[in-house]
Order: C-alpha cells, then structure tokens, then sequence
C-alpha cells in the first residue's frame, strides 16, 4: 500500500518535490509508516499519509483536509486519485478562526470535501464556507515548465 503510493509520488513529482518516508520498524508494537509529500513551489499543497495497523490517514489540508481510509484496495485507490489531485493542484481550501474545509477535484470532475475544527473553535461562525479566506493551490510543476 505505501509502496505503492511513495512510487507514484515520485514517478508524478520528479524534481517538483521530496517525498520521504519513515518507517520507525519495531520501536512501536504495531505498523506505522509515514510519507510525506512536500512541493518545491510554495503555492502548492503538501500531502501526507500515516498508516497506523490497518487505517491509513490522509491529510492535505492545515485543518480540514484528513480522510481516515483503510488499507485495502478501495482505500489504496481512492489515497492514490487524492495524491494525484494534490499534485496537480486541485485543491482549494476555505479558511475560518480554528476551522478549514479542503475540497480536491479528482481527473473524473468528482469532488471531495473534508473539514477539520481545532479545540476550542467548535462554536459555529455563520457563511464562513462562502466568505473565509480561500486558497487555491497550485500545481506542483507549471504546466509550462513541463
């Protein structure tokens, strides 16, 4: 599963980022591996996996932005289309006090939205999906640089 991610991250970004993985190997009773995807280009999203036993956790977002999947096929897939979209830049995320929603657009058009809420921001702040501050990051490598 996270080979299969850490090879396409690399095979996608080239020179456009560094992908690194960690495996801390029996200092913890259970499987824990993390690989991280950080662009060159500062306008573009970092992409991050932790695999915990048999959970994988996605996160694209500063707040929002984290999918809790499994490690089997569907999980593997669905990691692999957010890992595409990051890449080239189909990401926007709306921003609140304590608060921000990530939507990525896959290749096929679908679109997928995940918010996240720090303690002690729980309290709602009406239209902040409409008027917070958005950013719509960019693609890792300029599509004429390519």
């Amino acid at each position: 599963m996270m080979d299969r991610l850490e090879a396409r991250a690399r095979e996608l970004v080239g020179d456009s980022a560094t992908v690194t993985r960690e495996d801390p190997g029996s200092d913890v009773p259970w499987t824990l591996l993390l690989l991280r995807v950080s662009p060159a280009n500062p306008g573009a999203r970092s992409f991050d996996v932790v695999q915990l036993g048999d959970e994988l956790v996605v996160q694209i977002g500063e707040v929002g932005g984290r999918w809790g999947l499994t490690v089997d096929a569907d999980g593997t897939e669905f990691a692999l289309l957010l890992l595409d979209a990051c890449i080239a830049g189909r990401v926007h995320e709306r921003f609140a006090p304590g608060r921000s929603a990530v939507t990525v657009w896959l290749a096929n058009g679908e679109t997928f939205t995940e918010t996240g809420y720090e303690f002690p921001h729980f309290y709602p702040i009406p239209g902040w999906r409409h008027l917070g501050r958005r950013v719509a990051y960019e693609p890792y490598v300029d599509a004429e640089s390519v």
